[in-house]
Order: structure tokens, then C-alpha cells, then sequence
């Protein structure tokens, strides 16, 4: 379980363009893994959550969210009111932090 922050009401705009994806099934299992858990933190109004994916299964779909063609992003943000590399941003800095957070042990961690 992947437990991280981010602006909850920026990424759920991207739920239907996410969803629309024509990708393989892995990709896509990825998403309906992901999606109902960014609609549960939008619905009580949070900024975290809790995505029920393994550390390289989150990788995953990190850069398949990133390998998305984005030739038509700028009028996809336009139409969403959205901002997609603020939302891949803070699901690459959460990974990390939650990286950081879970590999060393109270008082281990690098400074």
C-alpha cells in the first residue's frame, strides 16, 4: 500500500481522460486500482491517499501516466482545469517520500 499527498482536487480532473485511455491491461488495471482511491480522497475532501499497489506496480504506473502522449495536454488542461505535470510531479515526489519514509528505520535516515 502506497500512502501519499497530493492536490486530490487537481488530479480527479484527469479521472475520465485517464479512463478513456486505449492502453493494455496491465495499464488499465493500474488505473482501476488507482482511480477509485483518488475518488474516495476527493469525496471526504483530502489530500491523501492510499493507493493499494506494491512499490513497483506504483513505478509502473508512474511512467506509463508519463509515456502518455501529451501533444494535445495544453488543451485537455484547458477543458479539465487541470495542471497534468503538477499531478505527475507530485505522484513521482510522493513515491519517492513514501520511498524514503518506508526504506529506513526511525533514526537511519540519510541527511
Amino acid at each position: 500500500m502506497i500512502k501519499l499527498e497530493l492536490d486530490v482536487q487537481n488530479a480527479i480532473r484527469f479521472r475520465d481522460f485517464l479512463e478513456m485511455q486505449q492502453a493494455d491491461n496491465e495499464f488499465m488495471a493500474l488505473i482501476d486500482a488507482f482511480m477509485p482511491q483518488l475518488v474516495i480522497a476527493a469525496n471526504v475532501n483530502s489530500n491523501q491517499i492510499e493507493v493499494p499497489l506494491f512499490f513497483q506496480e506504483f513505478q509502473q504506473l508512474i511512467y506509463f501516466l508519463e509515456s502518455i502522449d501529451t501533444t494535445y495536454m495544453h488543451i485537455i488542461e484547458r477543458i479539465v482545469h487541470g495542471k497534468w505535470s503538477k499531478f505527475l510531479n507530485e505522484l513521482d515526489e510522493g513515491l519517492n517520500k513514501w520511498l524514503v519514509d518506508n526504506t529506513y528505520s526511525r533514526g537511519e535516515k540519510e541527511t
